[in-house]
C-alpha cells in the first residue's frame, strides 16, 4: 500500500510549484488532550492547474527540487474537476 496524506492547497503562486498544508491530530500522551500539528510540503503542479483552497491526495515522488519530493495524484484532480463545472 502506497503511502500518501491528503491536504488543502494554500497556494499555487510558484511555476509548477504548489504548497499543500496536511494536518494531522495527536494525543498527549499524559494528559490525553487532542491538539492539531501541520505540516506544508511543496507539492509539483505540473500546469499550475490546481487553484487555492482544492483538498488533494498526495504522494511521494523522487526528489524534484531541493525540498519538493511530493506530487499530486492524478485521479484526485479529475474528480475535482468534475465536480466543479
Amino acid at each position: 500500500m502506497q503511502r500518501y496524506a491528503k491536504g488543502i492547497v494554500v497556494t499555487n503562486s510558484a511555476k509548477d510549484t504548489a504548497v499543500v498544508e496536511v494536518t494531522n491530530w495527536k494525543v498527549d500522551r499524559i494528559f490525553k488532550k487532542r491538539y492539531r500539528r501541520t505540516s506544508r510540503y511543496l507539492v509539483h503542479n505540473p500546469g499550475n492547474d490546481i487553484v487555492v483552497g482544492t483538498i488533494v491526495e498526495i504522494i511521494p515522488t523522487r526528489p524534484l527540487s531541493k525540498r519538493k519530493f511530493w506530487r499530486i495524484q492524478p485521479a484526485i484532480i479529475k474528480a475535482k474537476a468534475e465536480a466543479s463545472g
